[in-house]
């Protein structure tokens, strides 16, 4: 698919939208069966974050993460992504805040330096007081992607090919709701399921 997309000062809106193919494969290696189910653990991981200091799941327990991938050159999907995810971090009450996470870990850890996901994250309206943005060496974060199951591959023309996947991990670590591209993941519908699981 071909889109369009502009920034109206608040959040990333579709102006156009055209289907290139149909039935298409993808070179990705994502696929729906392949992303890691609910009720499994989520798979651990140890990276760094938008300030270079190492951040890793466990030290989110007793916390509800929200984890989603992006990639800051991404032309649509990925900031249209961050901007719902920002909507509902906004919207989130004040008195569940400290009990959740949000965390995105990067499909491009050579180009997505932590300084790169900083001015991503700030150009966005991220808060970065309870949302980690990580990266780390090219290795470890493929070895996450495909825990994970989202895919990752580069087209011939730079892009990053992958699935378009939100898991909500409850306190215990469990994977608790996955939300599968973009018109699965409806502000709303998140906002009550992080609530559901912190309160």
């Amino acid at each position: 698919i071909d889109f369009e997309v502009e920034f109206t000062g608040k959040a990333y809106v579709v102006t156009k939208a055209a289907v290139r193919e149909r039935g298409v494969a993808t070179t990705a290696g994502g696929q729906l069966g392949g992303i890691a189910p609910v009720d499994d653990p989520a798979p651990p991981f140890q990276l760094i974050d938008q300030d270079g200091n190492p951040r890793s799941l466990e030290e989110w327990r007793g916390k509800v993460a929200f984890l989603d991938f992006i990639w800051t050159r991404c032309p649509g999907p990925c900031p249209i992504l961050t901007g719902l995810h920002v909507d509902v971090q906004r919207k989130l009450p004040e008195s569940l805040r400290e009990r959740v996470r949000f965390v995105s870990i990067s499909l491009d850890p050579v180009r997505d330096t932590p300084a790169v996901l900083r001015e991503y994250a700030q150009k966005r309206g991220a808060d970065l007081a309870n949302w980690s943005f990580l990266t780390g060496e090219p290795d470890a974060v493929d070895a996450v992607i495909k825990s994970y199951g989202v895919g990752s591959a580069k087209a011939p023309d730079g892009q990053i090919e992958h699935v378009v996947a939100t898991f909500l991990i409850d306190p215990n670590g469990q994977i608790a709701r996955r939300y599968i591209g973009l018109e699965g993941h409806d502000p709303a519908e998140l906002l009550r399921d992080i609530e559901r699981l912190v309160t």
